[in-house]
């Protein structure tokens, strides 16, 4: 994935190869692996191509964020002392912004944290279904430019290909936007789930009574401890579903998730390629290209 005196380039973390081999051979823009070496006491030492053209992209996704954010930094920082004009951020996943207001007391703004951090370090920020619920676009907290792209298509396209007669589910109101656009793209019926939270592990969803269609697909953007989708799979079953599908966008799942998941009744779990994962059957890349 090289090409010399490239106007654009592509500077990938090792964990993120696969998804910059799509995404290089996309846009036609040449790619480097980042170089990283770690010191005894946990420091990182990071090293770009040292001639990376006119703009550069940094590509990382920010799954164990808390290992990734200062390399992704220092990444930055190297591209431009290398001479890129302009650095940018494709981050599949883009941690850090559930936390988008003080919900006790003592807490920080986590969202605007690191929209700060990022903003000042890169021109531009480009993620994939960024968790949103109190702000409409990237842009009203980033200093940079930003955008989060929708997954409906990748999602549209999987569905018309695998299950092609089925009920679009979302989990709860804040899914309803971008459930509402898959259906349109995949011309399938949808409906949302009224989800009550009773604790961090704990939630109830219901669904309408009159649920006529017998294979459903539960669609979310993130998925971790799946006690979610695992509730709102038992929930369908009640309502007559017996054949039960899942599109993830980021798959975080901690261990047992996907246990969990299908215990309740799923049948096939898919998710994108945000984060590595063996569920990973939607490329996302190229609506990132």
């Amino acid at each position: 994935m090289t090409t010399k005196n490239a106007p654009t380039t592509i500077h990938y973390f090792s964990g993120n190869q696969a998804f910059a081999k799509e995404l290089c051979k996309a846009t036609d823009w040449p790619g480097f692996l980042i170089e990283t070496h770690q010191f005894p006491d946990g420091e990182s030492l990071i090293r770009v191509h040292p001639k990376p053209g006119r703009k550069a992209f940094v590509l990382c996704s920010l799954d164990n964020p808390n290992e990734k954010i200062f390399e992704t930094l220092c990444a930055a920082d190297a591209l431009r002392r290398a001479g890129a004009k302009r650095v940018g951020l494709i981050v599949p996943y883009l941690a850090y912004l559930r936390q988008d207001k003080v919900f006790h007391e003592g807490e920080p703004i986590s969202q605007r944290v690191i929209a700060k951090v990022l903003g000042e370090s890169f021109d531009e920020v480009v993620t994939l279904e960024a968790h949103l619920h109190r702000i409409r676009k990237l842009s009203e907290v980033f200093p940079c430019k930003a955008v989060s792209i929708s997954a409906a298509p990748a999602i549209a396209q999987w569905v018309r290909k695998n299950v092609p007669k089925a009920l679009l589910v979302g989990p709860d109101e804040e899914s309803e936007p971008w459930i509402r656009a898959i259906s349109r793209l995949s011309n399938l019926p949808y409906v949302v789930g009224q989800k009550t939270r009773v604790g961090d592990r704990r939630v109830r969803i219901s669904f309408p009574d009159a649920i006529e269609e017998t294979t459903a697909i539960i669609v979310d953007d993130i998925a971790s401890s799946g006690v979610t989708i695992a509730v709102a799979a038992k929930a369908l079953a009640k309502c007559g579903v017996d054949e039960i599908h899942c599109a993830i966008v980021h798959p975080i799942f901690e261990r047992g998730a996907l246990r969990r998941i299908q215990s309740a009744g799923v049948v096939e779990l898919v998710s994108g390629n945000t984060i590595v994962h063996g569920s990973n059957a939607m490329s996302m890349s190229g609506l990132i290209a």
